[in-house]
């Protein structure tokens, strides 16, 4: 209901923020977007953010396409395993180091880091050949055998502000559950 009520907001010219937070964002296909930490992360001996963002051909043109998923509530997870078995992946991995800690909080998610301050700037290419994404022995080994959560990275990587140290004992709590629920130990990756 509410990506239709953004719909009829967009096609007015009126953008609710509080609409898409909601639900009202479309469903965009998500091997095409960007994705942003908005937390900072310990990087080596500097504070950043992080960004991951699409660059070959085969992804870059998934970017704003919508799925629909009205008929279908695994339409995102169908389309995504189909276009992976073709796809040609790649990423860029993107820093944005904290130069000011006045300008750019460590504590404060809220706060946009000025990129005209601080850009971003390309430290790692990720590439994935075509490839079926939802394996099903994979999917068991990975989604239902393993915890992932920034807590478990390495000390040079630890998460910092209080949204991240929020984040920690649920995360664990979570994944015990999850060990007892499906009656199988949570195995790290190596």
């Amino acid at each position: 209901m509410l990506r239709g009520v953004n719909k009829v907001l967009t096609a007015v010219g009126v953008e609710s923020p509080k609409v898409q937070t909601l639900g009202g964002a479309p469903n965009v296909h998500p091997l095409g977007e960007s994705y942003f930490s908005v937390t900072p992360f310990r990087y080596g001996d500097y504070i950043a953010k992080f960004s991951v963002v699409p660059v070959s051909d085969d992804l870059t043109s998934l970017t704003g396409q919508e799925i629909n998923a009205s008929k279908d509530e695994d339409a995102i997870r169908h389309t995504v395993r189909s276009d992976m078995a073709e796809a040609k992946g790649r990423w860029e991995f993107r820093v944005q180091l904290c130069r000011d800690l006045e300008e750019q909080p460590v504590e404060d998610p809220t706060v946009e880091w000025d990129e005209d301050i601080s850009p971003y700037v390309t430290v790692a290419t990720l590439e994935a050949s075509p490839q079926d994404s939802w394996d099903p022995g994979k999917v068991q080994a990975v989604d239902e055998e393993m915890r992932f959560s920034i807590w478990t990275g390495l000390a040079a990587h630890q998460p910092l502000g209080n949204i991240n140290r929020a984040r920690n004992e649920p995360y664990k709590h979570s994944s015990d559950f999850r060990a007892a629920f499906n009656r199988c130990p949570i195995h790290e990756p190596n």
